[in-house]
């Protein structure tokens, strides 16, 4: 994902770099196991004939790694949708209403995009892992393709603006955040765990980042995966509540596929 709505109670944010900005993984690193490539490329071609159906929508594109060719089986679905002003409108105020961005969880993210945008946080859980799309959705009329996107399907033509994807969504004033409550906050934050096992399964230093931020351990600074996934997991066990238990074991099941990647010694020297 290329932006994460970081969302603490009240609905502040707290700034956790893009991944735009810090992509590569460590040398050596796992490309990740085959079986989440093929979950997200799946769940991809369902949301794109969703989205075609759509006669809302003016146009997709992929954006992040996935848009610039640079995904590994670790990469998360980003989304590039033209659509008119009133129905982001209504996007914000409902967007279950839309088929394509109906998921397990939604994540109201709207204050990662420029004003006129909005943004939403997905996860879909498939075969028992939890897989995430971010939707950008933009104005149709004034709104060209970032330079760094891959063009999915549109109605009528659009240019390809000057910007990548990063500046074009970092341009501007912002939409303001929306409250969230406290229970809300923490099922969110658990939906987020799987992208610190993501980091992990990298063998990125962005783990220890995603560590500190969701489980406020400032001055957690590990390289070795194996204490870095155990830090995760104390952290979904903390996040995690008989309400949302679906999400819960997806996680724990995302964290022993990362777990798996793991072999004696890595880590050294990061």
């Amino acid at each position: 994902m290329n932006a994460h709505p970081d969302v603490a109670a009240g609905g502040q944010t707290e700034g956790i770099m893009s991944e735009n900005a810090y992509l590569a993984r460590s040398a050596g690193a796992p490309e990740g196991p085959a079986l989440l490539g093929t979950l997200r490329n799946r769940l991809l071609d369902q949301l794109l004939g969703l989205l075609e159906a759509d006669p809302a929508v003016a146009g997709v594109a992929l954006v992040g790694s996935l848009g610039r060719g640079e995904e590994d089986n670790w990469s998360d679905i980003d989304l590039f949708i033209l659509a008119s002003d009133q129905f982001i409108r209504q996007f914000m105020n409902e967007p279950a209403a839309s088929p394509w961005a109906r998921a397990d969880l939604l994540s109201d993210g709207r204050h990662n995009s420029p004003a006129g945008a909005t943004s939403l946080g997905t996860t879909h859980i498939r075969s028992g892992l939890p897989l995430w799309v971010d939707l950008h959705v933009h104005p149709a009329d004034r709104t060209p393709w970032p330079n760094d996107s891959r063009i999915l399907f549109e109605r009528q033509p659009v240019k390809t603006g000057t910007l990548s994807f990063g500046e074009y969504n970092a341009s501007g004033p912002r939409q303001p955040a929306t409250a969230k409550t406290a229970d809300e906050v923490r099922q969110i934050h658990l939906g987020y765990v799987p992208t610190g096992g993501k980091y992990v399964g990298r063998r990125s230093p962005r783990a220890c980042e995603m560590i500190r931020f969701l489980g406020r351990r400032r001055d957690f600074n590990d390289p070795d995966p194996a204490a870095q996934i155990r830090a995760l997991r104390g952290i979904a066990e903390d996040l995690s509540s008989p309400s949302w238990s679906q999400l819960g074991d997806a996680v724990t099941s995302y964290l022993d596929l990362v777990e798996a990647t793991v072999q004696p010694g890595d880590g050294q020297g990061w």
